[in-house]
């Protein structure tokens, strides 16, 4: 008997610019780069360039994705928050985020939507360069394991790390939604505010940290240790993170 083909995961992706919501406006701003991921234009966009257009339009040519872009994102806790609950809305299996100035190249973004391609609730972080030190976004695990992905990809367990670009499957973003506080948004609706800041053993975790300190031990959460990042023009080879 034949195997069932593995079908792909659907994708919502969401990105923030808020640095180009200030120069175009925050509608100008979605619109803009919207139509620069939907018609693959390679044409420069007003104000300048946005790495995660690459990124994003490299998700849309490897999965079905459905797009979100917050021109806005004053305060990035809240902004990732509603990317988070517009996610779940969707009903697609995976959530792909990214900021505005990270670019990924394409086998690095199939590799992270592979990593949480899951039964199991998964998180995988794709690292990056800060853009204050030489050092990546990714706490790694105390102990050291390793999976294997398709074509020579790789995931190691991590703790916790940066957004920068992260994918999340529905089962972790269930999971999380689950263990966070609500609120009431501005637009009446009531949402889980999985970013929201906490102080934790005498240490303030900022929107990123705290999400991950809502992760149930439940939750696998990796990170790619094969594909290549750019963040802020700063290129980074993901073998070199694996230390």
């Amino acid at each position: 008997m034949s195997e069932e083909p593995v079908t792909a995961p659907s994708v919502y992706a969401s990105c923030s610019s808020y640095v180009l919501g200030r120069m175009l406006g925050q509608r100008n701003a979605e619109a803009a780069i919207t139509a620069a991921v939907v018609q693959a234009t390679d044409a420069p966009l007003e104000g300048g360039t946005v790495p995660a257009v690459q990124t994003l339009r490299r998700v849309a040519e490897s999965f079905d994705t459905a797009l979100r872009v917050d021109g806005g994102a004053v305060c990035i806790g809240k902004a990732r928050t509603r990317h988070l609950d517009a996610a779940l809305e969707s009903g697609r299996d995976v959530w792909v985020t990214v900021d505005d100035d990270v670019e990924a190249s394409v086998r690095t973004v199939r590799w992270l939507v592979e990593a949480v391609h899951d039964t199991q609730p998964s998180i995988c972080i794709v690292p990056c360069w800060l853009r204050t030190e030489r050092v990546v976004n990714v706490e790694w695990s105390p102990v050291y394991t390793t999976r294997a992905l398709s074509d020579g990809g790789a995931a190691r367990r991590a703790t916790r790390g940066g957004f920068g670009l992260v994918a999340v499957n529905r089962a972790a973003m269930l999971a999380v939604a689950d263990a966070s506080p609500e609120f009431t948004d501005s637009d009446g609706m009531r949402k889980r505010a999985a970013f929201f800041e906490r102080f934790q053993g005498g240490q303030w975790l900022g929107e990123d940290f705290a999400f991950f300190s809502r992760v149930p031990a439940s939750v696998r959460v990796e990170a790619l240790i094969t594909g290549e990042t750019s963040h802020a023009g700063q290129l980074l080879n993901l073998r070199d993170c694996d230390t």
